[in-house]
């Protein structure tokens, strides 16, 4: 007997019902599943519904900052930005520019700790029962396979819930054109939201692409490299931005999978713009939508 997938209505009240959760606060990176995750909270849990939380892991690109600010403005939701205790360039000049077997560590200096630090300021001091509501999805191939540790996964205190764990990208697509959302700008140039470029995963030519569409975080990656070129202490490899290896990294743990989803997302993110694109168009014909030119 194949057990039923949950909806991620199912997966919310389960937060609610089994694991007496009472404030959602959804992690934003500006983009599309967040964003769809995001508005489906507010809306269908408005009294559990507390606000967005976005870490500024200050490598991400300016204009994704400013998008998050502007439209949690715009849709009326509380906003909360997290700033990590040790900045990049922090870890840069202590070790170099980390590379994706440093990824975990990195993830827990930039986004974990400033994350959970806000979760147990909310148990402690608001006497809420707080949790993190993640837009993390399975890969296609297992989609149709249960899950629970990552429905709602527990790390100490800290409770994170995946409500649209076993949704397909046509059902994103069709959730994020039928109710008018919007994603960051950066998609169009970086395919990401680019809310953290720490260049663990970076691909070739990632990089030169920065530089022509967001010179501002060229230019402190530049200088970054720079400040440490001499250095005897860092060897070579940690010297330059960027992970030389193109292959899939597969992630050390679900915690490190929930916190940075962007990160191990197994799309070709040049091709899922251009689905993207095809996606729109078949939903914008099921919704009586015509589009002229």
């Amino acid at each position: 007997m194949i057990e039923e997938l949950k909806s991620p209505i199912d997966i919310l009240q389960e937060a609610i019902d089994l694991h007496d959760r009472d404030s959602f606060y959804v992690g934003f990176s500006g983009g599309k599943d967040s964003t769809v995750v995001a508005d489906m909270t507010a809306k269908i849990f408005p009294k559990q519904f507390k606000g967005l939380v976005y870490c500024d892991t200050t490598i991400g690109t300016a204009e994704t900052l400013e998008f998050v600010k502007e439209y949690c403005k715009e849709k009326g939701w509380k906003l909360n930005v997290l700033t990590p205790k040790k900045s990049f360039e922090q870890i840069v000049k202590d070790v170099g520019f980390p590379k994706a077997g440093g990824h975990n560590i990195t993830m827990r200096y930039l986004k974990y700790a400033p994350l959970r630090k806000f979760i147990l300021s909310r148990l402690n001091e608001k006497n809420e029962r707080p949790c993190v509501i993640s837009g993390v999805r399975q890969d296609e191939s297992k989609r149709r396979s249960v899950n629970a540790s990552k429905e709602i996964y527990r790390d100490g205190r800290l409770y994170f819930i995946s409500p649209v764990l076993y949704k397909s990208d046509e059902w994103m697509y069709e959730y994020y054109m039928k109710h008018g959302l919007k994603r960051s700008p950066v998609y169009d140039t970086l395919h990401i939201s680019g809310d953290c470029l720490c260049g663990c995963f970076a691909k070739s030519g990632e990089l030169e692409i920065i530089n022509i569409f967001h010179k501002k975080l060229f230019e402190k990656i530049k200088y970054l490299t720079w400040v440490i070129k001499d250095r005897t202490d860092i060897a070579d490899k940690y010297k330059t931005w960027g992970n030389k290896n193109d292959a899939h990294v597969i992630p050390k743990d679900d915690l490190e999978q929930l916190t940075c989803n962007e990160c191990y997302d197994t799309r070709d993110h040049e091709a899922d713009g251009k689905k993207y694109i095809e996606e729109i168009a078949s939903i914008d014909m099921k919704l009586g939508v015509i589009i002229n030119d």
